[in-house]
Order: structure tokens, then C-alpha cells, then sequence
């Protein structure tokens, strides 16, 4: 499972580096209109908004899942089958 999440972070990092060298490359070699750069802008901001909250459910998932191993060795109400 440790492999898979390690694939999507790296997947979700390699995607927010494409997409901010697009808007580099765009902005550097080419004259966008306003509306064209408007629309790079905006889909590299919702990949970079999309990666943030996928590496914030991965945080949260994990800490959860230690939460739950420590109360079952400390034998909390996971531990009693509650």
C-alpha cells in the first residue's frame, strides 16, 4: 500500500510541474490572449488545489490509521471490538 501512495505523490507532483512549465513556456515564448492565459492560469491553479488536498487526505488517512494501531495496543475501545 506504502508503494501506491508513494506512485500517486509522485504522479501528483509530476503533474503540478508539467502543468506550471506549461504556464511558463506559454508566457515566456508565446503572446496568450487574455482569455487563453486566464484559462492556463486557472487549470494549473485547480491541479496545484487538487494535488494539496489528495497529499492532505494521505496526511490525514495516516495519522487516523496510527491513532487507531496506538489505541489498540493501549487497549482503547478499538481494542474492546467498539
Amino acid at each position: 500500500m506504502t508503494r501506491n501512495k508513494k506512485l500517486i505523490a509522485a504522479a501528483a507532483i509530476g503533474l503540478l510541474a508539467a502543468t506550471w512549465a506549461i504556464v511558463l513556456v506559454v508566457g515566456l515564448f508565446f503572446e496568450p490572449s487574455l482569455a487563453l492565459w486566464l484559462g492556463i492560469v486557472t487549470a494549473a491553479a485547480l491541479a496545484t488545489e487538487a494535488a494539496l488536498w489528495v497529499g492532505a487526505a494521505f496526511t490525514g488517512i495516516a495519522l487516523f490509521a496510527k491513532l487507531r494501531a496506538r489505541l489498540r495496543l493501549r487497549g482503547g475501545p478499538a481494542a474492546r471490538g467498539g
